[in-house]
């Protein structure tokens, strides 16, 4: 047989190589921006979150997509812009999803579900060019001059629709309202609460929020500062940007983005913020759409500020390492990765791997599957009087745990620490968790051997004052507990298992025991017997002495990160506001029987006592539209007492600021001011600097905050969608 010439082997190894390539990433990703249509009436049936097998696919580490310096190699802002494509989120005998996520619009491959992390270096100022790009073929469309191809410049409708592929976008909610028609007060404006209930299915606003920021109010993304993408269509019906929309080149530039700059001047690195949309009563959809990621601040040296002793695990993913380095097991830099981004964010499917999310409110009530918009049945208000949103659910709890984009992950690790950083970025969700071995692999038919402990060495906004504190489940089930937007920082010591000899098939489960249910403090035991009391799968292989990080008992904490004493003394100038948590109900019957009337969630809203805090006459609920009442001054300490009337637990994010969490106390029943004893105590992954703060049911909440630079902000519950419905107010800073 004659053998081909050298240049044909060549050219076969070569094909070879890149056939492999495409294979290898077709795995974790389908590039494609155009949106599907013409699907089949078989694909309108849902994917049982029982029904996937767990642990199949290993978890993606998330790579940098940007890191330190102003922006980009020519010292342009750095631009990350959102698009559509799809994913293979499921295991692989089902169909990959459309979604959104972010990523280098000059490097296609960065485009990512979440999206990969951003470096920064303490002190030094990232300019970022955030860009709306949903639109049908953002390449071509930027290539066109003025964005003059209508069909590439073509805006997609949300990529969250129903079983039909309606929008599930409720337009009578308070939201942004890009076409500015129809509100509910008459008028005819943006950002309002709008009267009609059809389908919403014209571009989509977003604004980018860097949670746990302390930057300029134009930087912060204010959720009336939306923008639509730079898209192309004949007579155009809608506004391009929200009322506050600000950029730091000015308000005249074109369409589809904002310029932002961040100082990352913090006197704490170690900073684990994160990224998402913020626009007004859309930030559910558009977050449970795009997710997004990680914004870390470190030293410039990559040392640990407020670390005086000892060395954390490390290193985590950094720049250069690529998608597919980090993603191919056995590849050393996949294997050297000691600090791992771990971002949940819980789903549900369509059959054909479409996102699900609750099209009508009868889902909520249990009265349907939720799968056509606006569609409640038989559900009405009692006696006709008021109406409830068609399509808003009070809560959502999706039955598939997703993990860097993967439903239900594995994780090879050797016998040593891992660093975790890790984001609650679920609707509604509250994880509790904790981590549970087997001795001969995971059976779930069985008890677990045993139970490794959790060290908690940071909160969001930097290391823990001292040192780690150790966290296992006690018999309560009390663990690392996570509400929504929360994050963990964590090491776990895989060699704290039984040696290799007793434990020779070491396999570790992150179980969480978190409701699937709104969160009133009570947790669910029942781990093993409900799909989403498992969030991933660690494979545990022999320690091979290459651990290089401290032991814990030799790390060493600074007693004061910050520079900040913690808990201070606020003294007779602090400012001390009472607020309260409180929640609208509505009569509802689910026949059309008033015999049949029953009490259901309308809205949680915030409020006040007054301007004097006058208990006696009760909450007062306010609106985002209404009068800002609370004006604090900038350096001068406050004392928030949150009273939370309602029934759920709230989790509580102030912009623009740090908190440190105080106390908790129970409050008589229907007596707010009236404290009769402690709270939930304050735990160990909540002690130190924090952006965040769980506000429990019959519990007054306290936390000290101080504000540094002047401009309006906002706070709000990060339980997406009691955010996305008055849950969220307007402050002034003086």
């Amino acid at each position: 047989m004659q053998r081909p010439p050298p240049v044909c082997i060549l050219v076969l190894v070569i094909l070879t190589f890149v056939a492999l390539e495409r294979s290898w990433s077709k795995s974790l990703i389908v590039w494609k921006s155009k949106s599907k249509s013409g699907r089949s009436s078989s694909a309108h049936h849902l994917v049982g979150g029982e029904d996937i097998e767990q642990f199949a696919d290993p978890l993606v580490l998330l790579p940098v997509l940007h890191a330190g310096g102003r922006g980009n190699d020519d010292d342009e802002p750095f631009r990350v812009s959102v698009r559509q494509f799809e994913q293979q989120i499921l295991p692989g005998n089902y169909p990959a999803s459309t979604v959104w996520g972010y990523g280098d619009p000059s490097r296609p491959d960065t485009f990512f579900h979440p999206s990969f992390s951003v470096e920064n270096i303490q002190h030094e100022r990232t300019d970022v060019k955030w860009i709306n790009e949903l639109v049908k073929d953002p390449d071509a469309c930027r290539e066109s001059r003025n964005h003059e191809d209508r069909d590439a410049c073509a805006p997609l409708k949300h990529v969250v629709q129903d079983v039909y592929g309606v929008s599930i976008v409720d337009r009578t909610l308070h939201w942004a309202n890009p076409a500015a028609d129809d509100c509910a007060d008459g008028t005819s404006r943006t950002n309002c609460r709008g009267r009609g209930a059809e389908e919403y299915d014209g571009p989509i606003p977003m604004v980018v929020h860097v949670h746990g920021s302390i930057e300029d109010p134009v930087s912060d993304g204010y959720p009336e500062a939306w923008y639509l993408p730079n898209y192309k269509l004949d007579n155009d019906p809608y506004t391009r940007r929200g009322t506050t929309y600000g950029s730091l080149d000015g308000s005249t530039g074109e369409d589809g983005y904002a310029l932002y700059s961040f100082t990352n001047s913090y006197e704490s690195s170690t900073r684990a913020l994160w990224f998402h949309d913020h626009s007004l009563g859309i930030t559910r959809l558009n977050m449970y759409a795009a997710a997004g990621g990680f914004w870390f601040i470190r030293r410039s040296d990559g040392t640990e500020s407020g670390l005086e002793r000892g060395r954390l695990p490390g290193p985590p993913p950094r720049k250069g390492d690529s998608l597919r380095d980090l993603n191919t097991e056995g590849n050393p830099v996949r294997e050297g990765i000691r600090e791992i981004p771990l971002v949940i964010t819980p789903k549900s499917f369509y059959k054909d791997g479409r996102l699900f999310y609750p099209a009508n409110r009868a889902y909520f009530e249990g009265l349907g599957d939720g799968t056509a918009f606006g569609d409640n049945g038989d559900l009405q208000t009692c006696d006709g009087e008021g109406s409830f949103p068609p399509a808003w659910n009070p809560e959502v709890f999706f039955d598939v745990m997703v993990v860097n984009g993967k439903s239900w992950p594995y994780l090879g690790v050797r016998r040593e620490r891992y660093r975790f950083r890790i984001l609650n970025g679920a609707d509604s969700r509250v994880f509790n968790l904790a981590f549970m071995y087997y001795c001969q692999g995971v059976d779930l038919d069985r008890e677990p051997d045993g139970q490794l402990p959790m060290y908690v060495v940071g909160t969001e906004q930097g290391l823990r004052p001292n040192g780690p504190g150790r966290i296992t489940m006690d018999q309560d089930g009390a663990a690392l507990l996570l509400s929504p937007g929360e994050r963990g920082d964590i090491i776990v010591d895989f060699n704290e298992l039984p040696n290799a000899h007793a434990c020779p098939s070491a396999e570790v489960v992150m179980i969480n025991t978190g409701p699937d249910e709104p969160f009133g403090g009570d947790l669910d035991l029942a781990w093993r017997d409900r799909p989403m009391g498992r969030v991933m799968k660690f494979v545990v292989s022999d320690h091979d002495g290459l651990d290089s990080s401290s032991e814990i008992e030799n790390l060493e904490f600074d007693s004061n990160p910050g520079g900040t004493k913690l808990v201070p003394d606020c003294g007779s100038d602090c400012v001390e506001r009472h607020f309260a948590l409180t929640e609208e109900t509505i009569s509802l019957s689910a026949t059309g029987s008033s015999k049949e009337c029953y009490e259901a969630p309308l809205a949680a809203k915030l409020g006040w006592y007054g301007p004097n805090s006058d208990f006696s006459g009760g909450a007062i609920p306010l609106l985002w539209s209404d009068e800002i009442v609370t004006r604090p001054e900038v350096g001068v300490a406050e004392e928030w007492h949150i009273w939370n009337e309602s029934a759920d637990a709230h989790p509580i994010h102030v912009h623009r600021a740090n908190v440190q969490l105080i106390s908790r106390h129970a409050f008589a029943e229907g007596k707010p001011g009236t404290v009769i004893g402690p709270g939930n105590p304050i735990s160990e992954s909540e002690i130190g600097w924090k952006d965040m703060v769980v506000s429990y049911p019959g519990q007054v909440t306290k936390i000290r905050v101080k504000f540094l630079l002047p401009g309006l902000a906002v706070w709000h519950c990060h339980v997406l969608s009691h955010e996305d419905n008055e849950m969220m107010l307007p402050f002034l800073i003086k």
